[in-house]
Formats: structure tokens, C-alpha cells, sequence
């Protein structure tokens, strides 16, 4: 069932009484994956999405004269959105890379390994330092598999853990810190975007870095990203750029 919803995105992100004031323009600008302020939320559909080229605009909404409607993939669902009061917010920045803290920079300039599986089209590195483990986890009717590859180093006190997941069914909503749009360069390797922000910091307290990505391959797999580490400790969000940066498609 299809619920719907006629809100203002300003009261679903700050219901809980967050002030406004508080919240830098460009964070504004990127939360929930490219969703403007005053944009309104006019269905939430019960479509599962990563990406949204995979959101179709009903009919109905089309013919409506009323607005110029559109539809988004956010938290992987499909939302139909009324720009009722379009703005132009500044560009945000390229993120800044960031130099390796001590331990991180140990692991990172250390031995990698090669992972490749021809099944799947993908090929990466990884920190020696790290383990991988992979699970089949599901096989569809079309033969098509459902493919996970975990990159992970338990005894580090941040547990960083990069999970792959190639061909997945849907999940969610998720609510992640951080999205990472990518695409397949020319070179078939990744290309980054664009980094968008969810929320602002505040509402991030559990005290987990959450960084999810996806994207389509030439090879027509599609593959998702979630990686997590423990915050106020080593920052590991640049070792798993630099491991995104690795990966080779076939």
C-alpha cells in the first residue's frame, strides 16, 4: 500500500525541534540525496530504489499542471517531490583529502591484496591487514546471484568494515551519515560525483560512521557499498576511498 504524505521536507527534518540556524547551507543542500529544503514530499511510494533512474513519475502525476512534479531515490525509496519553491544554493566543495593518522597510515602503506572474481566482473585491493570473507546470499530466477564480500579487521578498536553487495534485492530504508554517488569512468574504474550529507551531525550521535554507495556496471551487475567504522578514534573513511579507488570492472 502506497502511503501518503503532503509535508514539507523543512518539518520532517526538524520536527524534533532542531534549529535552523544550526545547520550549514550546504549540509542543507545535500541531505537525503539531493532533496532541497523547501521541496515538499508529496508520495512515498512503496518502490525499493538506489538510484533515482530507478523511479518512474506515474501518469498522474505527470499531467498535473499544479506542479512541476519529479521523483527521487531517497533512503532507497522512491519519493514523488513538488519543487514548490525552487532556490539556488552554493556549490558544494570537493571533499579534502586526508592525511593518514598514525595507525591508518601503518596499514595503508603497508602489503595490499588482490581480490578478483570473474563471476562477478570486479577486481579491488585491500590492506593485507584485513580479512575478506564472501557469501553466496541469494539466487535469483534468472540465475543472476545476490553476492556479498565483507573487508574487515576486527582487533582494530574502530572495527572497520567494508561491506560489497553485488546484484542486491533491496533493503531499508536505511539512514546512513554519508552517500557517495558514483559511476563507471571510461577507464571502467570508479568514478566519484558527488558525497552527500543525510543529516546534520547532531542527529549522528550513535557514535558509528555510516557511508553508503552504489552504482551500475558496463557489465550489468550493479554494486552497493556500506562501510562502517567506530568515530572518535582513527579516521578511516579516506583508507575506504582509497580501496574504492582500486576497483576494476570487466
Amino acid at each position: 500500500m502506497k502511503k501518503t504524505l503532503i509535508l514539507s521536507l523543512f518539518l520532517s527534518l526538524f520536527l524534533s525541534g532542531c534549529d535552523l540556524g544550526a545547520v550549514e547551507q550546504t549540509e542543507l543542500q545535500t541531505i537525503y540525496n539531493d532533496l532541497k529544503v523547501n521541496d515538499k514530499i508529496a508520495e512515498i511510494t512503496d518502490e525499493v530504489c538506489f538510484l533515482s533512474e530507478d523511479c518512474k513519475l506515474p501518469g498522474e502525476y505527470a499531467m498535473r499542471s499544479s506542479c512541476p512534479y519529479t521523483v527521487k531515490c531517497v533512503n532507497q525509496t522512491c519519493m514523488i517531490i513538488c519543487p514548490e519553491f525552487p532556490q539556488v544554493l552554493p556549490e558544494i566543495e570537493a571533499p579534502v583529502t586526508l592525511t593518514y593518522p598514525s595507525e591508518m597510515n601503518r596499514i595503508a602503506n603497508g602489503e595490499w591484496e588482490t581480490y578478483r572474481n570473474e563471476k562477478y566482473g570486479v577486481e579491488f585491493g585491500y590492506p593485507s591487514e584485513f580479512q575478506l570473507e564472501e557469501e553466496l546470499h541469494y539466487t535469483y530466477e534468472d540465475g543472476k546471484d545476490w553476492y556479498r564480500i565483507w573487508v574487515k579487521n576486527p582487533d582494530l578498536p574502530e572495527n572497520p568494515v567494508m561491506l560489497l553487495e553485488i546484484n542486491p534485492d533491496g533493503y531499508g530504508p536505511v539512514f546512513p551519515d554519508k552517500h557517495y554517488d558514483l559511476t563507471q569512468s571510461d577507464n571502467a574504474k570508479v568514478e566519484f560525483l558527488e558525497e552527500s550529507i543525510y543529516a546534520p551531525e547532531e542527529y549522528n550521535q550513535d557514535g558509528i560512521m555510516f557511508i553508503v554507495a552504489a552504482m551500475y556496471s558496463d557489465n550489468e551487475n550493479m554494486y552497493s557499498w556500506h562501510f562502517t567504522y567506530q568515530e572518535n578514534g582513527e579516521e578511516y573513511e579516506t583508507l575506504f576511498k582509497d580501496i574504492l579507488a582500486t576497483y576494476k570492472f570487466f
